[in-house]
Order: structure tokens, then sequence, then C-alpha cells
């Protein structure tokens, strides 16, 4: 009778020991998917929700203005060139969110050269971005306050950035 309850006892332990393995097994083989695109993990998370979030767009010219009093000595100057109506501010915030507007293979960790002639800020409630665009190298600059991260843009977007 005792054997009789140890075999019992013992084929229940292997079978639930067995149905927990077996458990694991299955938790561990699910892929594991990633909801965050591109864009946002490189912008991390404050700048791209300050983005999504932005109450106001706007559009300057950066142009070079001789510092008065010299001869060959230049500074640059931002000239207000507009701010973006509602609509326009919308459908610009989703071309820049989108991971299709860059040419990911192009990306580097340093840009050579960077000289942008267009700014654009992005503003909501808790701050401020700096979109600094460089039409020559189709480079687009964010910069805050942590420092500046640059994505090479695809033509279809250098075409907006340019007929802002």
């Amino acid at each position: 009778m005792r054997f009789h309850y140890l075999s019992i006892i013992l084929s229940l332990y292997i079978l639930v020991g067995c149905t927990c393995q077996k458990n694991i097994v299955v938790a561990e083989s699910k892929p594991l998917t990633s909801s965050v695109s591109k864009i946002e993990g490189f912008l991390m998370e404050p700048t791209f929700d300050l983005v999504s979030s932005s109450s106001e767009i706007a559009v300057y010219s950066i142009e070079n203005s001789l510092i008065e009093g010299t001869t060959d000595e230049y500074s640059n100057k931002l000239v207000f060139q507009k701010k973006l109506e509602k609509e326009t501010a919308s459908n610009f915030v989703n071309v820049v969110l989108s991971d299709a507007s860059y040419d990911w293979s192009l990306y580097k960790d340093q840009q050579s050269s960077f000289s942008p002639t267009k700014q654009i800020i992005v503003k909501n409630t808790s701050g401020q971005l700096n979109l600094m665009y460089d039409p020559t190298t189709r480079l687009l600059g964010f910069i805050n306050l942590e420092g500046q991260q640059i994505l090479p843009v695809i033509q279809s977007f250098h075409h907006i950035l340019i007929n802002l």
C-alpha cells in the first residue's frame, strides 16, 4: 500500500515537472517583438514625444551676414520665414516621425560636414527641438539640450524641407 501511494506521488511529481518544463520552453521560444520605430529609438523617448506633441512649428532660413566693421568675417543670422499652419505642421510631424523619411543605410555616427541653411523650431509646452537642415548633403540635425543627432534624408523628404 505504501508503495502504491509513493508511486502515485512520484508520478504526479514527474507529470507536474514535465508540464512546467514544457511551458518554460514555449515561453522562451516566443519571438520578442518591439513596437519602437527606428526614429523613436534614434531620438529617444523625450525628444520623440516632444515632436509628436508639438504645438508650434516655425521655419527660419540661416543666412551668412557680414559682421559690422569687418571686411571678411561672417556670422549666421536667422531670418524668420513662416509659422506652419496646424494641418501643415501635423503633416510635417508625421513625415519627421516616419522611418521611411530617412536613408538609414547612409547613417554615420560622425558626419564630416554639416552646414545647415534652414532651421525649424518645434515647440510644445515642455520645451523645444531645433531641426537644422543642410540641403547640399541632405542631412537633418536634431538639436536639443542633450546634443545633436544627424540623419540623412530621402529625396522626397528633401523636397518637403526645401519647400517649407
